[in-house]
């Protein structure tokens, strides 16, 4: 053989020449054949000829020669073809829409947009309220937890990056409040929002709650902190559900807030996660943990095949509407007497009922006169000239 560049080898050529080359990952190293390293003048067991067994490039680092072993030159134009479709392939094919990062919790106005939202009995918050309602859940828990409504939620209102980008367009949404005990005072004091939008971005790939502050606060309903058991929920909408049957809960997500020590000592502790396997994880790792802080605890879960309790509620919610509505119907035909009721179902006063709503409830009338009755559908059903009450 000669030396030179690009010299016709194979991988036979090598082997026959040096069986004992070496492996180290996809390269191999040879003595070289050539005839500048070839003879007498090669000494020692150095092995210079290195191969690229992935695409069969070859070069000899003492004499500097190099080329393409025989054995690829068949598969190159192959290869070659296969590679420049991959890379046409990956230019031309569709990006996803990128977003922005969320700006961490406490760089951006939540105090200030807490100040802004509106109770829910304000005629303004009707869709916080309807939101509440749909999900099963009476709009009075909600009201007597603290929740609120703001038109325009979200980082973007007052927000923007210095070119001009802008995190995220504000929505309506439901904003719950998230507080934790003071340090000695033995009073809770706000510590961050965590609001739910209403408009359906989610399905468009945007969050669904935005939280803003911090301190370690939760969502808790009323009176969940000196309730008898204390209920440990993961979503605001789960504490609801428990707080609407009159047990009291607090939201903490899969996280349990150190303060939470402060609380549980000689207490009964309920772990309600949502039933699935993110849930039944945060259970099993708050156990010892609570355990060890002096609780009596124990687990709940949803029954199945729901997967948290927000679930469940809207499934008893429409069953119940759908024997309420029957009802209603008899009652207007005179053939079935009212509901009786004591008093008004909001939560929000203690005035008598006075009149059954299908959509509402029972009401006082007081409550009625600040609600907007939704649109509802015609009373029959395939029926298009019947009126729509």
């Amino acid at each position: 053989m000669t030396t030179g560049t690009r010299i016709n080898l194979s991988l036979a050529d090598l082997e026959a020449n040096d069986p004992r080359g070496q492996s180290r990952g996809n390269t191999r190293r040879f003595r070289c054949p050539l005839d500048v390293c070839d003879g007498a003048t090669y000494r020692g067991p150095a092995q210079p000829l290195a191969v690229d067994m992935t695409t069969g490039a070859w070069m000899c680092h003492r004499c500097g020669s190099s080329g393409l072993l025989t054995d690829y030159r068949t598969h190159r134009p192959a290869d070659h073809r296969a590679r420049m479709s991959r890379a046409l392939a990956r230019a031309t094919r569709p990006r996803p829409v990128v977003q922005e990062p969320e700006p961490k919790s406490g760089t951006w106005p939540w105090a200030a947009q807490w100040d802004a939202s509106v109770p829910l009995t304000a005629r303004e918050a009707m869709p916080a309220a309807e939101y509440v309602m749909g999900r099963g859940i009476r709009w009075g828990p909600a009201h007597d937890a603290g929740a609120r409504f703001h038109p325009r939620y979200g980082t973007g209102q007052s927000l923007d990056t210095p070119d001009g980008r802008r995190w995220r367009d504000p929505g309506p949404a439901i904003v719950f409040p998230l507080t934790a005990p003071g340090s000695g005072t033995g009073t809770w004091a706000l510590t961050g929002v965590s609001g739910r939008y209403l408009d359906g971005r989610e399905a468009q790939g945007w969050r669904k709650v935005q939280t803003g502050g911090g301190g370690g606060g939760v969502f808790a309903t009323l009176g969940a902190a000196r309730a008898d058991a204390l209920v440990l929920v993961e979503g605001p909408m789960d504490a609801l559900a428990w707080a609407q049957e009159g047990i009291p809960a607090i939201a903490v997500g899969t996280a349990l807030p150190g303060w939470l020590a402060t609380l549980v000592l000689d207490r009964v502790v309920i772990l309600a996660q949502d039933a699935d396997t993110a849930g039944d994880a945060a259970a099993d790792r708050h156990e010892p943990v609570l355990t060890g802080w002096g609780a009596r605890v124990s687990r709940k879960r949803p029954r199945a095949p729901f997967k948290d309790w927000a679930e469940e509620a809207q499934h008893r919610d429409r069953a119940n509407r759908t024997l309420m509505r029957k009802v209603s119907d008899a009652l207007l035909q005179g053939d079935a007497p009212g509901p009786e009721t004591g008093t008004c179902e909001t939560g929000t006063c203690e005035n008598n009922a006075i009149m059954f709503h299908a959509d509402w409830g029972h009401l006082c009338a007081r409550c009625l006169s600040t609600l907007t009755t939704p649109r509802r559908r015609a009373a029959h059903d395939g029926d298009d000239d019947a009126p729509a009450t």
